[in-house]
């Protein structure tokens, strides 16, 4: 399908995804499609496809059970971006998917590293703006950092 290396963390992605759209117990075409779009990067095995064609068909409930199996926290992240996407695609944000995502950015930010992920955030918008003067790039990295504390506390 794609050129995407699909990991055992990044196939467990796919199937919360998959198990997801069901979270308000409606699988909607413009859940389908934000998956394929999604999925279309990815080097998926026939194997793995026809997991996910099973999901589909016939919805995992233990969603749980499939969390616990992404092991990278750029996985996790991945499978928050895709849900937002997915959750507002169709136009209705339900209770259920606002639970869905509670949990899984709560669990998600149980494993971020805050004070590591400022440091990296100062590095990369340093590096991002090497043309400003010295000023600016201290002034630019502390809004970024400051915003950081916002979001994360």
């Amino acid at each position: 399908m794609g050129s995407r290396e699909v990991t055992d963390s990044l196939f467990a992605v796919c199937r919360c995804a998959v198990a997801l759209t069901y979270a308000d117990g409606v699988l909607s075409d413009e859940e389908r499609v934000v998956l394929k779009e999604y999925f279309i990067n990815l080097n998926l095995s026939d194997n793995q496809i026809k997991i996910l064609e099973s999901d589909f068909n016939n919805p995992n409930p233990d969603f749980g059970s499939l969390y616990s199996k992404i092991t990278e926290k750029k996985d996790r992240a991945f499978l928050i971006n895709i849900a937002r996407v997915m959750f507002y695609r169709d136009g209705d944000y339900s209770y259920q998917e606002q639970k869905m995502m509670d949990v899984m950015m709560k669990s998600h930010m149980k494993t971020v590293d805050i004070d590591s992920a400022k440091d990296e955030i100062k590095e990369l918008s340093n590096a991002e703006i090497k043309g400003l003067e010295e000023g600016s790039k201290s002034i630019i990295a502390d809004r970024v950092i400051s915003y950081m504390e916002k979001i994360f506390g």
